[in-house]
């Protein structure tokens, strides 16, 4: 976990720093993507609650918008890279998105509109790169 929050404290720095060309420190970003990550917590919680109730383990259960995809059992690597992106679409996880561009508004002076476009376009980006990392490397057929 902390190193996932060390780098999107470098992708905000990314963001703030490099492509919105502004004052805005690594120790800024890696702010802003702490506080940012506390809006995750009410997803964690619930998934890990989830699988608990439902006897699964944590991989089958999804409180994202992957819940909607019907999974074979072993899913296909298109289906889990699928359900790894619509996860991270859904509402709990762009949340915590929507709190790290207002951090990074407000603390780089940038306005809130190219804040949201470069910190999306990042984010979706990314999730796009996850999916496909988990699409190749899953045990489906």
């Amino acid at each position: 976990m902390v190193l996932i929050t060390l780098f999107a404290g470098l992708l905000y720095w990314l963001g703030g720093g490099f492509i919105l060309g502004r004052p805005f420190g690594y120790r800024l970003g890696l702010e802003v993507a702490s506080w940012s990550s506390l809006a995750t917590l009410p997803g964690f919680l619930l998934h890990n609650l989830l699988a608990y109730l439902q006897g699964l383990t944590v991989r089958e259960v999804h409180v994202g918008f992957g819940a909607l995809l019907q999974g074979s059992d072993p899913p296909s690597k298109l289906t889990t890279g699928l359900m790894v992106f619509l996860d991270g679409m859904g509402p709990l996880a762009v949340w915590s998105v929507v709190v790290g561009i207002l951090g990074l508004a407000t603390l780089s002076g940038a306005p809130r509109k190219s804040s949201a476009w470069v910190m999306a376009i990042l984010y979706v980006g990314l999730q796009a790169l996850a999916a496909v990392l988990a699409g190749v490397f899953s045990h489906g057929a």
